[in-house]
């Protein structure tokens, strides 16, 4: 969790009641601390624009009928947050906007974060070129621009002091599912800090949650819970264009505890998509109420490798685990799925492990390999429990006929109504008798 910063003795802080009081302070107090989060702002009058607004984009045209802007790699991502420079085309200077980036050349302005993830548009009255610079921390969990001083922070800014991740809070999140829509909220803290702390709450996300390269998500318990009502995958990747399913590769993701909690187990999206991620991993994490529990690999990936998943629970969705279009290398520790309609599912994958991972409650089958007639190679199923309430599945654990080495050590069925095993691969290999 986060720390505390003490002042040196031979300083005073002033105290503000909450943020609008920290923004009305005088600049020539050296710190202040805020009551309302209990954390000490340090006073920077140094030009801060570097910091603040660390990305600038001049226009080479502009269409005001389609209001789309170029600029050839203008590097931004949907919704980042842009000031413009000068008022011209119907914008304002001092107004936050929001990118949709329709391509790495193109992109338009949206006048909230929301709307620039549903690509709706402001509408443009010029075709006068001009430059915006992108904000950091449009929020300002970290650094509080004072009232009247630019938001570009060339007049200075207050800057929050603290050590280790960033509450959720600082950015206005609200655990009071489902009163707050705390999306943008989520979305700034881990797109500014990378290390994020959600404390025990119900937070309700209206989009998807977008993880950069290196972003570790810590929650304080499985009371900490990410809810939504809306049909959008829970967690996954940012894309080139600020959307997930473009392919990119995303490196060393972590989250550790919470709750996922879907809006049907029929929806058609997942808790977790993985599906273009390196080096994922998962500690402690539930997930309930949605179509996939966690995808690694997909139709649209330059695939998912080395992903690990240790102690997560799956329960009431469609199917708990799909590996598919190189997912490879993928392995859960411990941990289980119960109620649903397939446990695990493997198809043009290499090298997947469940090391004791057990399946409890489906429907059709525990695990199913190559389903698609696409090649699945070493996948390897060691211990675990594979428990069928369900007369008349199919099996548990279904071999296809495009699987090759599967190998299936020691698991435990306890089965009605169905076969333990369905095996139309080419050498599968069953290490040892089961239950």
């Amino acid at each position: 969790m986060t720390g505390f910063w003490k002042l040196n003795t031979t300083e005073s802080a002033a105290l503000a009641i909450d943020r609008a009081a920290l923004k009305a302070l005088d600049t020539s107090n050296n710190a202040a601390t805020l009551v309302e989060d209990g954390f000490t702002f340090r006073r920077d009058n140094s030009d801060m624009s570097s910091t603040l607004t660390n990305l600038s984009a001049t226009s080479t045209s502009v269409d005001s009928g389609t209001e789309t802007i170029t600029k050839t790699a203008h590097g931004f991502r949907t919704g980042d947050a842009v000031i413009a420079t000068t008022a011209v085309n119907g914008l304002s200077v001092e107004t936050i906007y929001y990118v949709i980036a329709s391509t790495a050349d193109t992109f338009k302005l949206a006048s909230t974060f929301l709307n620039a993830r549903a690509g709706t548009a402001i509408n443009l009255t010029g075709t006068t070129n001009f430059t915006v610079k992108r904000l950091v921390d449009p929020l300002q969990g970290v650094y509080v621009i004072s009232t009247g001083h630019s938001l570009d922070g060339s007049n200075g800014c207050w800057v929050r002091e603290y050590s280790g991740r960033a509450d959720v809070r600082w950015f206005g999140a609200v655990g009071d599912y489902p009163t707050t829509d705390s999306t943008h909220a989520l979305q700034a803290c881990s797109d500014l800090c990378r290390g994020v702390f959600v404390p025990d709450g119900q937070y309700k996300i209206t989009k998807t949650w977008l993880l950069d390269d290196y972003t570790e998500i810590h929650f304080e318990s499985r009371n900490a819970i990410i809810r939504t009502a809306a049909s959008i995958d829970m967690m996954a990747g940012r894309g080139t264009s600020g959307y997930h399913h473009t392919p990119y590769r995303n490196l060393r993701v972590s989250i550790h505890g919470g709750f996922f909690n879907g809006p049907a187990p029929d929806n058609g999206l997942a808790a977790m998509n993985w599906e273009s991620f390196t080096f994922v991993k998962v500690f402690g994490t539930e997930i309930y109420g949605i179509q996939y529990g966690i995808k690694n690999g997909g139709p649209n990936s330059v695939g998912a490798y080395y992903n690990d998943f240790f102690g997560v629970d799956i329960s009431n969705v469609t199917i708990a685990v799909s590996n598919g279009t190189l997912g490879n290398h993928i392995q859960f520790h411990g941990g289980r799925s119960a109620t649903m309609l397939i446990g695990t599912e493997d198809y043009d994958n290499t090298d997947n492990t469940y090391w004791g991972f057990s399946t409890e409650g489906y429907t059709n089958c525990g695990a199913r390999v190559s389903h698609t007639g696409q090649a699945s190679q070493r996948i390897r199923f060691m211990g675990g429990r594979y428990e069928n309430l369900a007369p008349g599945a199919t099996a548990g654990i279904v071999v296809h006929a495009a699987a090759q080495n599967t190998v299936i050590h020691a698991p435990f069925f306890t089965i009605a109504g169905a076969e333990d095993i369905s095996d139309s691969g080419t050498s599968t290999v069953v290490t040892a008798p089961y239950v």
